[in-house]
């Protein structure tokens, strides 16, 4: 009977890689081709995955819609706001209002504006959020 011979370790170590490499780039080539894998829930009550994010409005046609929203209230309209879409579903609306209730008027009706999940509200009050008066100094008949 013939003898197999055993072959080196660094021959093992080679065979091995070269087969964990090929295992790995056939899989890539798997999952490009079979696309992504969508599974059912589990349970009843178990939520469906958010949809993909290029179903989704991009940040400037979100930011259009507040701002149309914003200008057909008539309360709000001619305030002079900055609606600035930051990513898909994140809106920051800037400037300056008269009154508490004119911020929370305001937030409240972003929030409503389909597409906007996320409200960054850098709305300040008049009266309330302005900066502090700079201090004088007063340096006359001093010296240096």
């Amino acid at each position: 009977m013939p003898r197999h011979r055993r072959p080196p370790s660094s021959e093992l170590v080679g065979w091995s890689l070269a087969g964990v490499t090929l295992g790995f780039v056939v899989g890539i080539v798997l999952a490009e081709w079979l696309g992504p894998v969508r599974r059912p829930p589990r349970d009843e009550g178990e939520a469906e995955p958010p949809p993909h994010p290029r179903s989704r409005l991009g940040s400037g046609a979100t930011a259009a819609r507040v701002r149309q929203a914003i200008e057909a209230e008539e309360s709000l309209r001619g305030v002079g706001l900055t609606v600035i879409g930051i990513a898909p579903g994140v809106v920051e609306v800037r400037g300056w209002v008269q009154d508490r209730a004119a911020r929370t008027r305001l937030a409240r009706l972003v929030r409503t504006v389909a597409g906007v999940d996320t409200l960054v509200n850098s709305i300040l009050v008049r009266g309330e959020d302005d900066p502090p008066p700079s201090p004088t100094l007063h340096l006359s008949g001093r010296t240096a």
